[in-house]
């Protein structure tokens, strides 16, 4: 089977999305307790990094156009400065774009945004 999924990896792939869609609905209250990231790493552990990609990209698809625009020039090491100036806006709306990018990712540093881009095979990364 060259290029083509089994059966297998497929419901394996859903049953995946499905569970991590019930655990972003415990996360939908700021989860206090960490619960969600918690459960986010024990799929990680348990089932692989298959797990994350699932989620990296079920994540990324959560960005507005402009979002994406804006994590894109952050995790290529861009400040909200930056980024203002290159997209026309100011400092403070990029500042806000980050965040809600960063809110949707579930990312709470650059670094964790940087890795969901590359688990979700995400062209935000530019290439030297």
């Amino acid at each position: 089977m060259t290029g083509s999924r089994n059966l297998k990896d497929l419901s394996l792939e859903l049953a995946i999305a499905e569970m991590i869609k019930h655990f972003q609905a415990i996360a939908a209250d700021d989860d206090p307790c960490g619960l969600y990231a918690a459960i986010t790493e024990w799929l990680i552990e348990s089932l692989g990094e298959e797990a994350m990609r699932v989620e990296a990209k079920r994540l990324v698809a959560l960005l507005t156009s402009r979002e994406k625009q804006v994590l894109e020039l952050t995790v290529n090491g861009h400040s909200s400065k930056e980024v203002g100036k290159l997209l026309g806006i100011s400092d403070r709306t990029a500042e806000i774009h980050r965040s809600n990018a960063y809110r949707k990712l579930n990312a709470r540093s650059g670094a964790d945004a940087i890795r969901i881009a590359i688990y979700a095979g995400s062209d935000l990364l530019t290439k030297p």
